[in-house]
């Protein structure tokens, strides 16, 4: 449990250099990458790769209602 400022930190770098550097960081330059080539197909590509790779059905339900 986060309570201060400096062990919210600790948590948002270690996140960033692990989980959303390779995950979602990831995904969302290829993504602008695609755009900027105007390949919408590779973003559906993207689209449904992100969504399989999300193992419970609740999260993949949540995410596709955000």
């Amino acid at each position: 449990m986060i309570k201060k400022a400096p062990e919210f930190r600790i948590w948002l770098e270690n996140y960033y250099r692990s989980q959303f550097r390779f995950g979602e960081g990831l995904l969302v330059k290829l993504c602008y990458e695609a755009i900027d080539k105007h390949d919408f197909d590779k973003l559906i590509e993207y689209d449904d790769q992100i969504t399989k790779s999300t193992l419970a059905t609740e999260t993949r339900n949540g995410t596709k209602l955000i």
